[in-house]
């Protein structure tokens, strides 16, 4: 970590730096993080680190509560299944407008993400089946060429990412489940080279709906609670 701070370029490194941390499950829903705590481990300024959670906090990963403090963003399953409802209602749309435009050749390329995603998922790379994955729902989404709706998204993204660190610790997938998600996937590519649209809208979404069920309660088992609405901005004096 470079010692001289160069205003905004540094605290990007820096939330670069939390935002791998968040995904590796270093830090998980529910820790808390300060400003000067990370000024120390990092040897940055607490401006430079206030700069860079404020950045995490816009992305959704985190929240700012009033004498609390900034910590990983929570779910109860209430909370989760809203947002996993959210996801894939959103992606129906983004479907809609990608099937006006796609090619053979993007479909084509789907379904080979979705053959490497079956292979990772064989051999058990779990972090990797998910970054593929997420590779096709980033793929989709920039061909639609729709910002709002990626910013959208993209904090759905990450707040979903919390909710598999959590996955991957207190209830993985076994086989049949990534079998079955990923057999969405391809439901979902089938429709869409028949150009069927309503068939890869509902592919899609239950894919994305019946992956998250088994998970869902053991949310409240666990005792990760955060009410915050998905998109509500939780930067708060």
């Amino acid at each position: 970590m470079p010692h001289k701070e160069s205003s905004a370029t540094l605290a990007q490194l820096v939330a670069d730096t939390i935002r791998q941390q968040l995904r590796d499950g270093v830090y998980r829903c529910g820790d808390k993080l300060t400003e000067l705590t990370l000024s120390k481990e990092l040897t940055i300024s607490q401006n430079t680190a206030r700069d860079a959670l404020s950045l995490l906090i816009a992305e959704g990963w985190l929240i700012k509560r009033p004498r609390y403090g900034i910590t990983v963003r929570q779910f109860t399953s209430d909370s989760a299944d809203e947002l996993f409802t959210l996801w894939g209602t959103l992606e129906k749309l983004v479907m809609q407008w990608v099937m006006k435009t796609i090619t053979p050749a993007e479909i084509a390329h789907i379904r080979r993400q979705i053959a490497i995603a079956r292979d990772q998922a064989t051999y058990e790379d779990v972090r990797d089946m998910l970054n593929t994955r997420f590779g096709i729902h980033h793929f989709l989404l920039q061909l639609t060429n729709k910002p709002q709706t990626s910013e959208l998204l993209n904090r759905i993204y990450n707040q979903v990412w919390l909710l598999e660190v959590l996955r991957m610790n207190y209830a993985p997938r076994n086989a049949l489940h990534h079998r079955e998600l990923l057999n969405g996937y391809d439901m979902m590519c089938r429709a869409m080279g028949e150009r069927n649209l309503h068939g890869a809208q509902e592919a899609m979404y239950f894919a994305i709906i019946n992956d998250a069920k088994p998970f869902l309660p053991v949310l409240d088992l666990i005792g990760h609670d955060d009410s915050d609405y998905p998109f509500k901005n939780s930067i708060s004096d």
